[in-house]
């Protein structure tokens, strides 16, 4: 059971990510609504950040089914802070 926790809050750290830098990335979007390089620019991160969620899902719903898809242990934490860093690194650029 102290896996499974230890699990739910490394997932919910990592989603927490995410929506922070979506969030942030729309503020900057509204405060720079003339500026169209920096709302591509924040598209472009927000998009990022939503495919690493989705894989992080994707993962997450291999687990519960059955499928030929090869199995092992992964280290998500290790994972999920270098997209995370990368993402979050280049959100404050």
């Amino acid at each position: 059971m102290n896996a499974l926790g230890t699990l739910s809050a490394g997932i919910a750290h990592d989603f927490n990510n995410i929506l922070s830098i979506i969030k942030g990335s729309a503020q900057i979007i509204e405060d720079n609504a003339h500026d169209l390089q920096k709302i591509r620019t924040r598209v472009d991160r927000i998009k990022t950040v939503v495919e690493q969620g989705a894989g992080i899902v994707k993962a997450m719903l291999g687990f519960s089914r059955d499928s030929d898809q090869q199995t092992g242990s992964v280290d998500l934490e290790f994972r999920g802070r270098g997209y995370f860093e990368t993402a979050w690194g280049s959100f404050l650029a």
